[in-house]
């Protein structure tokens, strides 16, 4: 038995050795086997990420507002104010915003500068004094307050 057990060693089957073959064949040799997949779809993972709008709600707000659609000029209003927001923001919070923070200063004026802009009461009704604006258009205002500080937001 010990020497039937050491012939079937030395002297490998055709399947072994067809085996051995293909692991150690060279690429192109088995092209012809490989099955054909369609081409990989654009992903999150290999496209380009924009940390200034990761989710890419600009683009998509651009685009809607642009078609001929019964809600484009509600769109229209929405992006205006998220416009003035973002604008407001570069313009008056981000100059100051890394001073007072190292302080932790916050500055009362610049919630009078919110109000000025009308952006704070945003969503109350026009008679109360308020924007009459939508839920919307405060979560775009919102989003571009946080582009530059994520604290002011509770504020207002």
């Amino acid at each position: 038995m010990i020497k039937a057990c050491s012939l079937s060693r030395s002297a490998p089957n055709a399947a072994r050795v067809a085996a051995r073959r293909l692991s150690t064949a060279a690429v192109s040799d088995l092209d012809h086997d490989l099955p054909s997949l369609p081409a990989a779809a654009p992903s999150l993972a290999t496209a380009k990420f924009d940390w200034t709008d990761p989710l890419a709600l600009s683009a998509s707000l651009t685009e809607e507002a642009s078609a001929d659609t019964p809600h484009a000029h509600a769109l229209h209003l929405e992006l205006a104010v998220y416009e003035s927001a973002r604008s407001f923001a570069q313009r008056e919070l981000k100059p100051g915003i890394v001073e007072a923070t190292r302080q932790g200063h916050f500055d009362r004026g610049i919630m009078r500068a919110f109000g000025q802009m009308g952006l704070l009461g945003l969503t109350s009704p026009v008679e109360y004094g308020g924007g009459g604006a939508g839920y919307v258009s405060y979560g775009l205002g919102a989003r571009a307050v946080e582009q530059v500080d994520s604290g002011y937001r509770p504020r207002w």
